[in-house]
């Protein structure tokens, strides 16, 4: 399931970063961008948004005025702000979170974490997969990595690899507790499979499975994956 996303934010270069930042992450569908929040009023009804990211400091209405007159609409909002003394006044409204500019993409993943268990995706011990006749499901202790791409997304495992029934990458960190870890937009890894972490000169990163595979991993997600391996 994607949310539908809506950007307010009067600097083009501040939505560029955070359409960016949100590819990243397979939850969010932005179906529109506006550069005021009057602008964004107009057709709010109209879109009928999950989630609204808006900045603070715009011509016309700022953020936390746009926020309360929308309070009782049912959505979610972010703020995103290079300004901090709005924050009481953004919970106070019930803002689903703050975050301050530039967003890394070690806070942003705790957003979306918040925004998960808020979806109720619960934790799996098994993993289900699509087979010819069906569906099957496969351990967690026997996935070795994720690859996604069009749309789907392939599990390598034990006994090879497989078509992954109903979840998108973005999920498998929540339903798995943790145990797999995101290490580029279209990878993920168990990380209890990692024996090796490192990069050659003047290419990319990559972890080593146990198995002797080698995952891609992009620069984006190099400080989360070394804080899981405690380095």
């Amino acid at each position: 399931m994607k949310l539908k996303t809506i950007i307010i934010d009067d600097e083009k270069y501040a939505r560029e970063a955070l359409k960016d930042l949100l590819l990243n992450f397979d939850l969010f569908e932005v179906v529109k961008e506006f550069q005021s929040a009057t602008q964004a009023l107009k057709e709010l009804y109209k879109i009928q948004p999950d989630i609204i990211f808006t900045d603070i400091e715009m011509p016309g209405l700022k953020g936390t005025e746009f926020a309360d007159i929308i309070k009782n609409f049912d959505t979610k909002i972010i703020i995103i702000s290079a300004y901090t003394e709005y924050s009481i006044k953004a919970f106070e409204l019930n803002i689903f979170d703050y975050l301050l500019k530039p967003v890394s993409i070690e806070r942003f993943s705790k957003t979306v974490e918040k925004l998960q268990k808020e979806l109720k995706f619960k934790s799996i011990e098994k993993l289900p997969v699509k087979n010819d006749e069906g569906i099957e499901f496969i351990d967690l202790n026997d996935i070795k990595y994720f690859e996604s791409f069009d749309k789907t997304l392939i599990v390598y495992h034990n006994k090879g690899k497989s078509e992954v029934y109903k979840y998108k990458i973005s999920e498998i960190e929540s339903i798995t507790k943790n145990k797999i870890l995101r290490v580029h937009k279209s990878y993920a890894v168990n990380i209890e499979k990692i024996i090796k972490f490192g990069h050659l000169i003047g290419k990319s990163w990559f972890v080593t499975l146990n198995t002797g595979e080698k995952v891609h991993v992009s620069k984006t997600y190099v400080e989360n994956l070394k804080k899981r391996l405690n380095l």
